[in-house]
Order: C-alpha cells, then sequence, then structure tokens
C-alpha cells in the first residue's frame, strides 16, 4: 500500500467526504516521452549521403556537413524550427565529421577516412577558434574509420571516440591542446563502419554510451552498445562488456540476403535514444529496402546490462542514416541527413482533471482498463478525437480528496488511451478515454525473432527485466529476492510468444507476484502470516457492503515431472504438493507441471509455489467502501464488519480494484469495490 498522509487517512476513513480525482496526459510511448516529428527542413544545397553531423542546445539544433572540401554549419531555430543562413566555417579534406553541444559550447571533430589523426575545433560561445590537431595512440596499423563525440555535462571535457577496425578508441579533451592517452576496447569483430556517443546523464557522473555498428563483410553486421567508463555504471577508464543489440548475417536457407546496420546517432533526452539504418538486399528475390529505426534504453543501468527497448521504425523515407540530437531547453528532438532536418514536437502534458465527469476503473492481477469521460460542451477536445496520435498517450489517472491540506492524491500506474470517442449533440459533447494498463503492453508485444538464454547465463530476475525492458516499461528491483528469481535456468521466448505469455511463464516459477505502479512493474512475495497494512473496521473506514464467497480449488495436487538424472530423456515424478482439505471435502483436482531443467532438489518448491499461488488467487468475496486511494493490488488488509458471524478482523489479500467517480448521477458516486482472494 502506498503512503498516505494523515489527512488523506482521516478523509478515507470518515463518511464526509470531498473526492477529488487527477487526470494528466501525456503524449508518451510506454513511460517513454514520445517525440512526434514534424514537417521536415529543407537544407538549401544539401545532399543525404554527404557526411554530416548534428547537435543541439540554447533553443538551436547545428547541422555540420562536409561538401566541396569545406564545413558548411546550418542552424535551425524557431517556432516551428526554421534553417537560417548555411555558413562556410573552414576548408577541409576531412571525410568523417562528427558535433556535440553543451549549452552555448560546440565541438566540431573531422577526421580523413582511414587516417591516423583528427582536428577538434571548440566553439565556446558559438565562435570558432583556431584547430586543434591530435594523433592518438592508435593500435599498430589501425586506422580511423568512424567518428563521434560529446560532452560530460558540465562542459568541461570532450570525449572524442574513434572506430577502428576491431577497436574502440576513446581520448579525453580536459582543456585546450590537453588529451589524455588514447584507450580503447577490443573486439571479435571488424570494420566499425559508424559510430555514435552521448553521456547516460544530464547531470552528475555518468558514462559515455558508444553505439557502434561492425560489420565482418558486406553482408554481415552488427549494432551495439558499450559503455566508456567515467564513473557511474563502469569504473572511470574501462569499458563495459559488449551488449550486442541486433544482429544480423548474410545468408540462410538458401537464400542469398544481406543487412547493413549503421548507426546513425545517440542522445540523452529522457532516456537514451539512439537511431540507425537497416538496409536489406534480397538479389535472388530482387528486394531492396531501407528504413531508419529508433531504440532506447530507459537509464544508465539498463545501457550498461543491455537492455534496450524494442527497435521502433522513424517514419522517414530516406536512405541515409540519421544523425540525432537533443535540445534540452525546448525538449526537443533533431534527426537529420545532410540534406534534411526532422524537428520533433516536444511532448504535450495536459491537465484533464477539471473536465472529468466520470471514471471507472478496474485494476486486477493480469489486466486493468480505465474509462474516463471526459466534459467536452465547449468543444476544446474535439480535436483529441481526430488525433491519430492521441493513441498510445500515457495517462496519470489518481484518485483522492481534498483535504484541510488542499487538493491530495495518491499517485497509482498508469494507464494507456487505446481509443478516443468523440459525442455531441445539441447543448451536450462528450470526449471519451478508453485506456488499458501495461498488461496490454505486454499482451501486444511479439518478439521478432527468437530469444535464447543458456542454462547458468541469466537469472529469472534478469529475463524478467529484459523483457519489460524490450516493452519500455522499467523494474523497481526486489530488495530480497527468492532464491528461484535468482536461479539460471534456460529460456526461450518464440516469435510467436506475447510478452504478457513469456512474463506469467517466469511467474509459474517464482513466489513474487508483479503488479505496476507510478514508478513501474514491481515485484513481491506475499507471505503467510504477514501484518496487514490496513484495517477497515465500522469506526474508521466502514465496509458499506460486502460479498463472501467460499468454494473448491480449482486444483489442489500439483504434480512436477522433470528429470530425475541429468542424462534422463523422459519426465518421470521428482514432487508433489497436496492440499489435502479441499481434496477431501471435494475431490481432487490434480495439476501436472513438466519442467524438464528443475532439480531434483528444487521440485519439491516448484510444487509449492505452484499450490500456494492457486490457494490465494481463489475468490474470497469482495467489499464496497469510500476509495481507500492508496490500496494496491496483493495487499493484505483486515476486515471487521458489524453483522454477528461475520469477519472479525479477518485477513484477506487484494485481488482486484474497481473505482468509480462519478458527477452525472444525483448526488455523485465515489466508491470503491475491493475484490478479495485468500490470505
Amino acid at each position: 500500500m502506498r503512503t498516505l498522509s494523515s489527512t488523506v487517512l482521516a478523509a478515507q476513513q470518515g463518511l464526509s467526504v470531498t473526492p477529488a480525482v487527477s487526470c494528466v496526459r501525456t503524449r508518451a510511448s510506454a513511460w517513454e516521452k514520445r517525440y512526434v516529428i514534424g514537417a521536415p527542413i529543407s537544407i538549401t544545397g544539401g545532399v543525404a549521403s554527404e557526411p554530416a553531423a548534428l547537435c543541439a542546445g540554447n533553443g538551436v539544433a547545428n547541422l555540420f556537413r562536409l561538401h566541396g572540401g569545406a564545413v558548411l554549419q546550418t542552424p535551425i531555430s524557431g517556432t516551428p524550427p526554421a534553417a537560417g543562413s548555411t555558413v562556410t566555417r573552414w576548408t577541409t579534406g576531412d571525410g568523417l565529421i562528427a558535433a556535440a553541444q553543451q549549452g552555448s559550447q560546440i565541438a566540431v571533430v573531422t577526421a580523413p577516412v582511414n587516417g591516423t589523426s583528427f582536428t577538434v575545433h571548440m566553439a565556446p560561445g558559438g565562435v570558432f577558434g583556431a584547430a586543434e590537431s591530435v594523433t592518438p595512440a592508435l593500435t599498430g596499423g589501425d586506422v580511423i574509420q568512424s567518428l563521434a563525440c560529446c560532452f560530460s555535462p558540465d562542459g568541461a571535457r570532450l570525449f572524442v571516440v574513434l572506430g577502428g577496425t576491431d577497436r574502440v578508441y576513446v581520448t579525453v579533451r580536459t582543456a585546450a591542446n590537453t588529451y589524455s592517452a588514447a584507450v580503447s576496447n577490443s573486439d571479435l569483430y571488424e570494420n566499425f563502419i559508424s559510430i555514435a556517443a552521448a553521456y547516460t546523464k544530464a547531470t552528475a557522473t555518468g558514462d559515455v554510451a558508444v553505439l557502434v555498428a561492425a560489420s565482418w563483410n558486406s553482408g554481415y553486421s552488427e549494432l551495439a552498445l558499450q559503455l566508456f567508463g567515467d564513473g557511474d555504471q563502469v569504473t572511470a577508464g574501462a569499458w563495459a562488456t559488449h551488449k550486442d543489440l541486433l544482429s544480423v548475417q548474410s545468408s540462410g536457407s538458401g537464400t542469398l540476403y544481406g543487412t547493413i546496420l549503421t548507426a546513425g546517432g545517440l542522445a540523452l533526452a529522457d532516456t537514451l535514444r539512439a537511431s540507425f539504418l537497416e538496409a536489406f538486399t534480397n538479389p535472388a528475390a530482387s528486394i531492396t529496402w531501407q528504413c531508419n529505426w529508433t531504440c532506447s534504453y530507459l537509464s544508465p543501468q539498463y545501457a550498461a546490462l543491455g537492455y534496450a527497448r524494442d527497435p521502433q521504425p522513424l517514419p522517414q523515407a530516406e536512405t541515409t542514416p540519421l544523425c540525432c540530437a537533443y535540445d534540452p531547453l525546448t525538449d526537443r528532438l533533431f534527426y537529420a541527413t545532410g540534406a534534411t532536418v526532422y524537428p520533433t514536437l516536444a511532448p504535450a502534458t495536459q491537465d484533464l482533471s477539471s473536465r472529468v465527469l466520470l471514471c471507472d476503473r478496474h485494476d486486477a492481477e493480469n489486466q486493468g482498463t480505465a474509462n474516463v469521460l471526459l466534459d467536452n460542451a465547449d468543444g476544446a477536445l474535439t480535436g483529441l478525437a481526430f488525433d491519430p496520435e492521441a493513441s498510445g498517450d500515457r495517462l496519470a489517472l489518481d484518485f483522492g480528496y481534498v483535504t484541510s491540506a488542499g487538493t491530495e492524491v495518491s499517485a497509482g500506474a498508469p494507464v494507456w488511451v487505446a481509443a478516443v470517442e468523440l459525442t455531441a449533440g445539441t447543448g451536450t459533447g462528450y470526449v471519451e478515454l478508453i485506456c488499458h494498463d501495461a498488461w496490454s503492453l505486454l499482451a501486444a508485444w511479439q518478439p521478432r525473432r527468437l530469444y535464447l538464454w543458456p542454462a547458468g547465463s541469466n537469472t529469472i530476475l534478469q529475463i524478467i527485466q529484459w523483457l519489460l525492458a524490450r516493452n519500455g516499461i522499467p523494474l523497481v528491483s526486489p530488495p530480497s529476492p527468492s532464491a528461484q528469481l535468482l536461479r539460471t535456468p534456460a529460456y526461450a521466448i518464440q516469435p510467436a510468444t506475447s510478452g504478457a505469455h513469456a512474463l506469467h511463464a517466469l511467474l509459474d516459477q517464482v513466489p513474487e507476484t508483479l503488479h505496476f505502479t507510478a514508478q513501474g512493474a514491481v515485484l513481491r512475495t506475499p507471505l503467510a502470516g504477514e501484518t496487514p497494512v490496513y484495517a477497515y473496521t465500522p469506526s474508521a473506514h466502514p465496509v458499506l457492503s460486502y460479498r463472501v464467497h467460499t468454494g473448491a480449488q480449482s486444483l489442489n495436487d500439483v504434480l512436477v515431472f522433470g528429470r530425475s538424472q541429468p542424462t534422463s530423456t523422459a519426465p518421470t515424478l521428482l514432487a508433489e504438493a497436496i492440499d489435502a482439505p479441499d481434496g477431501l471435502r471435494v475431490a481432487g483436482h490434480p495439476f501436472p507441471v513438466t519442467d524438464m531443467q528443475v532439480s531434483v532438489a528444487e521440485a519439491a518448491n516448484r510444487a509449492a509455489i505452484t499450490l500456494r499461488k492457486a490457494q490465494y488467487i481463489q475468490d474470497a468475496g469482495e467489499i464496497a467502501t469510500v476509495p481507500n486511494v492508496g490500496l494496491e493490488l496483493w495487499d493484505l488488509v483486515a476486515l471487521t464488519v458489524g453483522d454477528p458471524g461475520g469477519w472479525i478482523n479477518a485477513p484477506a489479500r487484494v485481488r482486484a480494484l474497481h473505482t468509480r467517480y462519478d458527477r452525472l448521477t444525483d448526488g455523485g458516486v465515489y466508491t470503491q469495490s475491493v475484490g478479495l482472494m485468500y490470505p
């Protein structure tokens, strides 16, 4: 249960209450902001395939490109953004270019293709000073094939990242003409064909994220994220383990095909966001296509673990990779080629609380929905119903009370807009938001390819965290994970499997349950005998009505089959967990579980976990009360009602929540039905 203030507790435990509902819509995709790309800006004289670099800050995006032996700069600013005059900055024979910005400070780095040195141009206040030539310490015979750079958050250091044939190098600029010795990260792959870099935190200590596209040949390539340590997830000066995001191969099943993955850019907005180009060819079928994609990492920790969100396609029909940059002043992302800049709109946030006429929210163990009816008598929300971008918006839908301290609400799990409906008539107008919770995000996800974890490689906890991250959902790490959650079995997610199905299959193996909060997914272990977190009594938060349900269990005999010996090929019975009283009352309801990976020693725990969850997930009834706005799924509550022979300080666990706020009914409705299960 979420912590509530004393004034909220007093309000919900009394009989005279003034309800409050907070409804805030944010342009979002899962837990991230959603940056909708606006009208493209054409660059006069620009060529899409020319080497280009993009940086942004202080309300201006700057596109730098190599054209005709010169470095050209084109600023993009305004609302809506527009291109300013292109300026020739200096002449160069270099073929690689990178740019970074921190506040008003800009850095542009150039290098010759297959060269052994690079040149840095610094502009502390937008005015470029003298060039600084640097010859890094490359491994014998190595050359520069790709180039990137980024600033530390305070702007005091510039990290220059170089891609060689089988190494990535970092050189750090701390002052004018002052550079640290180069460090490198060796890799099994060859030819770092493109590279991008960004710092992983906007403030305090972070690391340098390096997105690399590496290739063995024209048909095999890999996209990966590496971290160069600056003291956050990785020790300063060290490299994190190589993290593979995508790998593709040149041939298979008798069909010749090829895919080139090219890194476009890397920018730190609300999350770390990467862009890349996938270019696919199948000569046998005369098929070619290109698609620019974006993917993100929810946190520096996720970047270190390699837990990226599934790539999402960018709508721009470009055959070259899109650079990306972020301007924190205007909260805008920019994408660009050498010929076009694509600005995004700052994600809108809209407070709809005063327009809520009716709100009907259902929260349950494996699903959740919400319907919100909004007043549109003035037509102000009509455009929302015609906006295709409204689908996927995140809704912070929270309940509370008006107290002596003001309007107070308790922040619960968000929901997402699945559809918007507009109804209008003479003198009336309504907009209804039809929403779902994070389980629907998981139900809609299917992997693009097989994902396989060999035995001993990852814990169940890590696989759950990876799966949630692929859907853009953070996981709040449990403080005391069970031994089962730390097992490392072999596990696979097939392309036909949904994220919800895969997550349930993992949860079946552990005593933990999962629910969603405002911070993300939370794992918790319901324990027999734990202390209730809240009490309903006739004098404090009385139960207005209630239903009691007592019945037989859906299963009462769990049989676990597996290998009796490591070399066994056929499953045999390893353990059994029986609820004898339930079986004696009605009949035995066996439930077989086959797990060829479970050990003989672990089989009894597996059987007990399955039986335990079956025992407490049964319908035990429900209560109707004034809403307890901090209540969450799986909470243990104590119930006392006035009827003789009824509940007296009886424990029950929360199975479902149905909260209703209704201003359209005479007198108003503000009530909560709490579905109960056994403790």
